[in-house]
């Protein structure tokens, strides 16, 4: 009876140790956590270290990794040398879930502005992620870089909301997920119909109106602000002609056409800050096999209220087509590089053989 109690006895203290040890490991978890009020202080630290040209004013993780419009960078070049200040737009977003955060907003580099997000990782309270995306004067079009079209004015113009959405017209994040992906599936599919958007939804792409509603600039010189589109939920010029010849004659069409969009690849949701409503998107546009047009480097950032997407912002850039992108994982080569200038189409594969 004796060894039988002191047996008990000692399954019961390793029990308890082993509690006292998960209990332990589970508190140094949670205090390695950042809630909001954390992430939102690293990440106005890590901006205000990248004003000040000073990696060393932020925590980072020793294998801290940055990306400025896809190309890997040297800790301390790239925009710890050419960001002299935020501009009057600044927009700052958390996801304690995720531990990440993010910018929206217009910066300054030398006598230029430019449109930026910036996506941080956060890792025990340290940064071991930066992915910017910046849209400058010279962005240009998706054929050739050049001015005209990046807007900093229409992007202060028009802000996408800050501060706590109310909690009845909150959706939970998987939910906000759905939404912004239905954006991208129109995208992709030249169908308006799967895009899950309030009437009147705005888009502003590194400061152009291209949306439904008014919002940001027009297009172009002396455009003045852009006032939306005129009786037309689409997402483009594609996606509205491809939409009407569907209400012509529905069986012309069985496939979806490919227009300037043939994929909405490289899908990632880094970002879901349920309290304020705001999602961030990051893809890239692919185009037709043997179309020379640059591939968009895409962040937008979706305000939703109700299940619906109420406004999109995005900052972009137009990618060479040697730049492999997003540059993030995973590696796993399912994001093929442009096609080079005079390409032609590629050539089918054989047939199987009989």
């Amino acid at each position: 009876m004796h060894r039988r109690i002191s047996g008990l006895n000692v399954l019961a203290v390793v029990g308890t140790l082993a509690a006292m040890s998960l209990a332990a490991t589970s508190a140094a978890a949670a205090g390695s956590a950042c809630d909001r009020r954390c992430l939102r202080a690293l990440l106005e630290q890590y901006l205000a270290a990248v004003v000040k040209h000073d990696p060393g004013a932020v925590p980072l993780t020793p294998g801290f990794r940055q990306t400025e419009n896809a190309q890997a960078v040297v800790r301390g070049e790239g925009v710890w040398q050419s960001i002299a200040s935020l501009g009057r737009l600044q927009r700052y977003y958390v996801d304690a879930v995720n531990q990440s955060a993010g910018y929206y907003g217009t910066i300054l580099e030398g006598g230029d502005a430019g449109i930026a997000t910036l996506r941080l990782q956060i890792v025990d309270r340290k940064i071991s992620e930066a992915e910017w995306i910046i849209g400058r004067k010279d962005t240009g079009t998706p054929a050739a870089s050049g001015p005209g079209a990046t807007s900093v004015e229409g992007a202060e113009l028009s802000p996408p909301p800050q501060g706590p959405l109310p909690r009845e017209q909150r959706v939970p994040r998987a939910d906000m997920m759905a939404v912004v992906n239905s954006y991208f599936d129109s995208l992709q599919g030249n169908n308006p119909a799967l895009f899950i958007g309030h009437p009147g939804w705005l888009r502003i792409e590194n400061g152009i109106g291209t949306g439904e509603g008014a919002g940001g600039m027009g297009r172009g010189p002396n455009a003045g602000p852009y006032q939306g589109r005129v009786g037309g939920a689409g997402n483009g010029p594609v996606a509205d002609a491809v939409s009407a010849a569907r209400a012509r004659n529905p069986a012309a069409i069985a496939q979806p056409a490919c227009g300037g969009i043939c994929g909405v690849v490289a899908r990632r949701y880094p970002v879901i800050d349920e309290e304020a409503g705001v999602a961030l998107g990051l893809v890239i546009f692919q185009r037709p096999p043997g179309n020379t047009n640059r591939r968009n480097l895409l962040s937008e950032w979706f305000a939703i209220d109700h299940g619906k997407v109420r406004g999109i912002y995005a900052a972009m850039h137009y990618l060479a087509p040697t730049i492999a992108a997003p540059n993030w994982p995973p590696f796993d080569g399912n994001w093929p590089l442009g096609a080079p200038a005079g390409a032609a189409p590629p050539i089918p594969p054989p047939p199987p053989a009989p």
